[in-house]
């Protein structure tokens, strides 16, 4: 396998993320909306529930990308670099 598909392969989790956020997002408007227009507390607090469902998904990707960065100092093992 190249370096272009596996950095496909990342970015595609990565849209993943993305779509299941943007859809959690706006399945959590569309309830939070019905809730205020029936009135009904359940639909506006499963709403919230959605909401706070979709809050960690921008922080994995944010996440993914430091995760992918190089490293600017070289990590300290406890041998000293050797094998």
């Amino acid at each position: 396998m190249d370096s272009h598909q596996r950095a496909s392969g990342k970015d595609t989790v990565d849209r993943k993320l993305w779509a299941s956020a943007a859809l959690n997002s706006a399945i959590s408007l569309a309830e939070f909306i019905g809730g205020l227009l029936s009135g009904s507390l359940a639909l506006i607090s499963d709403a919230v529930h959605n909401a706070s469902d979709v809050v960690p998904l921008p922080l994995a990707i944010r996440a993914r990308e430091v995760k992918r960065k190089p490293r600017l100092i070289p990590m300290r093992t406890v041998s000293g670099g050797r094998k």
